[in-house]
């Protein structure tokens, strides 16, 4: 029995998760059960907004479900109103083998809410999983390429970043630092799988046709 367990969290102002996801893929068929949790920053309990729909594919795809969607994040504003949200999240391969799951009373710590649950280690033979694949043998370069700059121009613009500028002053003071070089790398690695997700989506593997 094997269990792949994942804790992530994202910041609010990060792009989509693309990159734990790809990792995800590659990785989640060879366990037989899967966990994970954490504080997405993704308000899955209103479907307008931005990157709820992308996750609930993927999550899809991956046959993993949401355990609750029930706000977690609790904020009062000044004027009294109460800002809700379900941020912090439980994904499994199957609900069934969650036996218990509550939240804390009150906010446990900077207003989200403490998550207890049960999880019963399946010692079953896990049901088949599809694997997904991006197929990118029609995708040209001339395509491929200006999808590639618009994304890693957004992302760069999000986190003030700049592949050319080495002027300190042109950087808003910031020194080069490890960070700063694995901030960089990792708006790139967004910005790559971003493009691929829309020349080459993960699609099934369709069986081979019989002559």
């Amino acid at each position: 029995m094997k269990l792949l367990f994942a804790t992530v969290y994202r910041s609010p102002e990060a792009g989509y998760p693309e990159e734990f996801f790809e990792v995800l893929y590659r990785l989640q068929p060879l366990y037989d059960n899967v966990i994970v949790t954490g504080d997405f920053n993704i308000h899955v309990n209103r479907p307008g907004d931005q990157h709820v729909g992308r996750l609930i594919k993927q999550l899809e795809q991956l046959s993993l479900h949401l355990v609750s969607t029930v706000p977690t994040n609790h904020v009062i504003y000044h004027d009294g109103s109460i800002y809700e949200n379900c941020l912090d999240l439980v994904i499994v391969r199957d609900t069934s083998l969650i036996e218990s799951f509550s939240r804390s009373s009150s906010p446990f710590a900077a207003a989200h809410d403490f998550i207890d649950f049960e999880y019963k280690l399946s010692h079953e033979i896990a049901p088949a999983v599809t694997k997904f694949t991006r197929d990118f043998r029609r995708v040209r370069t001339e395509t491929f390429a200006p999808l590639v700059e618009r994304e890693i121009s957004i992302g760069f613009s999000r986190d003030g970043l700049s592949l050319f500028v080495v002027d300190e002053a042109a950087v808003g003071g910031r020194v080069v630092t490890r960070a700063l070089l694995d901030l960089a790398v990792a708006t790139l690695s967004s910005a790559l799988l971003a493009a691929a997700y829309l020349v080459a989506p993960l699609s099934a593997p369709r069986p081979a046709s019989r002559r």
